[in-house]
């Protein structure tokens, strides 16, 4: 689990946004599972390291005030020292406009 930190900027395509930028990522907390010979080990990882990458999608809007998104993480960092382990991801999501 992460803390994320993003500085992005939106692109006007079509009738949505095209947005790309960086992100940071603070880890909160890690877990490993491995099977090892049909028997499931798992423990906390302590030695993760912050994470840092590029982040693009689209937001498309369903009306005035709401919005449905997809993006892409690519993680630039190795997470774990020594290991060439990155932190990739998909997202989706909805947006809502909040009155004020």
């Amino acid at each position: 689990m992460y803390l994320d930190l993003s500085a992005i900027y939106p692109y006007a395509v079509g009738p949505g946004n095209v947005f790309a930028g960086l992100d940071i990522g603070m880890n909160l907390s890690a877990e490993a599972t491995v099977d090892v010979d049909g028997t499931e080990l798992s423990g906390d990882i302590e030695d993760v390291a912050m994470d840092f990458g590029l982040t693009f999608g689209y937001t498309y809007p369903i009306n005035e005030t709401m919005g449905v998104s997809a993006s892409y993480y690519m993680g630039l960092a190795e997470i774990i020292e020594d290991s060439k382990s990155k932190h990739n991801g998909i997202g989706v999501g909805i947006s809502y406009l909040l009155p004020f």
